[in-house]
């Protein structure tokens, strides 16, 4: 079923380009009254990940005395090149080094005017990090044919697989993304399921502009052009007496990391990331009784979508195209004494582009794809509804600014099917 609606292009999806040649602007004047330093003055930090433990309350920093400067006193403000802003609580001389006991401050506490901005088109062809859950991880090349990642979070199994599949007509980026998750708890007494997505997406082009005046944010836009993703879910699940007749399934963060410093010569000391990410998550109810069920839904979105702020307002802007909610089907077997109902939902979030500056996501955009089924027993009444929509939050904490924060479904779509026995 195509739906579309006026505002929309209901036309082929396009990617919005040709776009221009990949720039990257950082113009920087520091404050007079912080600290600045070079990263190679710090040695340690009490996180298990210093690049992105900038955004924390309160964290310990060793530092050597000699390449930081004069010790700081309680209040000041210092800025570490590569790693962030911070404001000493307390001081801790060792002779040769230092141990800095320090707060969160924002950016505009160190930064008195900058212009930082880019116009890029992504690079997949030899991902480099992924994160899970705040950690970082390097995927394993299995072929020609792409890569693959598996690694087990909780009860579960995850095995991930990429693969570049080229550009489309403009020259964005698109690779196949297949993805399953196993439950490991064995079939005696307990529900077991595997989840399933592959299809393709295409990686946005993405352009940004940051402008810091007297200390304040004075403006901050953000686009992403091109979107496209198409994916195929499946879900199968088996239940056996014994339990509670409930599995939900939480995907763990994944995101692809790409530092904005790897794409120019021109050194920024703020360290700013494009994550691209993959997340879902299911609910699936079953009763107690032996029985299993299989769903499956195909759908597809293009769009394209925007932040503006300026002052204490956040402005949206976004384009969606070709919208496609295929018919899921759904199965289920062995319920013919059952009492009782099945109920399942799931969505997956690909990709899921965020901003990330100095360790806090400033704002995200992703579309997301999702479908429930439900079937009410002795009646059986079926229900489905499959759906596409966008999604996107943003916050300024970085920036000094606490009040511009949120989150805002841009685009919904939905299809829902009745059997006759429903009410």
């Amino acid at each position: 079923m195509l739906l579309s609606c006026g505002e929309d292009n209901p036309s082929t999806p396009g990617d919005g380009g040709p776009y221009p040649d990949d720039n990257v602007v950082c113009d920087i004047e520091y404050r007079d009254d912080a600290m600045i330093v070079e990263s190679s003055a710090l040695l340690t930090c009490d996180t298990v990940n210093p690049e992105s433990a900038f955004d924390e309350k309160i964290i310990n920093l060793t530092v050597d005395k000699e390449l930081f400067g004069p010790p700081p006193m309680a209040g000041d403000v210092f800025f570490i090149k590569g790693y962030g802003t911070r404001k000493v609580i307390s001081v801790d001389d060792h002779g040769s080094f230092m141990i800095i006991e320090s707060e969160f401050a924002a950016l505009t506490e160190a930064v008195k005017n900058a212009n930082i901005s880019w116009d890029f088109t992504p690079v997949i062809e030899e991902p480099g990090i992924i994160n899970v859950e705040g950690v970082d991880h390097r995927p394993v090349r299995i072929s020609t044919e792409g890569y693959e990642y598996s690694f087990e979070w909780g009860n579960n199994k995850y095995t991930l697989w990429f693969n570049p599949k080229g550009t489309s007509e403009n020259g964005l980026p698109e690779m196949q993304v297949n993805f399953i998750v196993e439950n490991k708890i064995d079939a005696d007494g307990k529900v077991t399921a595997t989840y399933g997505a592959k299809g393709t997406t295409r990686l946005p082009h993405i352009s940004a502009d940051i402008d810091i005046q007297d200390s304040e944010l004075t403006g901050f836009t953000t686009n992403n052009s091109g979107y496209h993703s198409e994916f195929t879910l499946e879900y199968i699940a088996t239940f056996s007496p014994g339990s509670e007749g409930t599995q939900i399934l939480t995907m763990p963060n994944i995101t692809l990391k790409v530092p904005l410093q790897s794409l120019t010569a021109i050194p920024i000391p703020i360290p700013i990331y494009i994550n691209f990410g993959l997340g879902f998550q299911t609910y699936l109810n079953l009763p107690q009784v032996q029985a299993f069920c299989n769903a499956k839904v195909k759908m597809i979105m293009d769009s394209k979508t925007g932040f503006e702020f300026k002052g204490p307002s956040v402005g949206f802007n976004y384009k969606v195209g070709k919208k496609d909610l295929g018919d899921c089907t759904f199965e289920v077997g062995d319920l013919s004494l059952c009492p009782t109902g099945i109920e399942m939902k799931w969505e997956v979030l690909c990709p899921r582009i965020a901003l990330n500056v100095m360790g806090q996501e400033v704002c995200w955009i992703a579309p997301i794809f999702g479908s429930r089924t439900k079937l009410i027993v002795p009646s059986l009444c079926k229900a489905q509804m499959t759906q596409v929509r966008l999604e996107g939050g943003y916050g300024f904490k970085i920036f000094g600014n606490s009040i511009a924060e949120g989150k805002k479904v841009f685009f919904n779509a939905d299809k829902t099917y009745k059997s006759p026995e429903c009410p």
